[in-house]
């Protein structure tokens, strides 16, 4: 699925130069599974991969590998790993 980014530029912002613009990848992952963090119950988008245009039109898919993904506001002690889910990015 390849993704065109001058489209996300104009729907985010009023892009003055639109062939500069990055693309959010994260769009393309399903978007039941846009979440890279939990907290307190609730998923929120903090991380991203922002590729040009040329790249980002070479992006086949994005995974965020979100699943088993631990509640931030409730662990407790140290913690293996990262909170956050990774955002993962395959291309042509």
């Amino acid at each position: 699925m390849a993704l065109d980014a001058g489209v996300l530029c104009q729907q985010e912002v009023n892009c003055q130069h639109p062939h500069r613009a990055l693309a959010p990848l994260e769009r393309l992952a399903p978007p039941e599974a846009r979440y890279t963090v939990l907290h307190d119950g609730q998923p929120v988008l903090l991380d991203h991969i922002l590729a040009s245009q040329t790249l980002a039109a070479a992006c086949r898919e994005v995974r965020i590998l979100n699943a088993g993904l631990a509640d931030e506001a409730h662990v407790c002690g140290p913690v293996k790993g990262s909170l956050h889910a990774p955002v993962l990015a395959i291309f042509d």
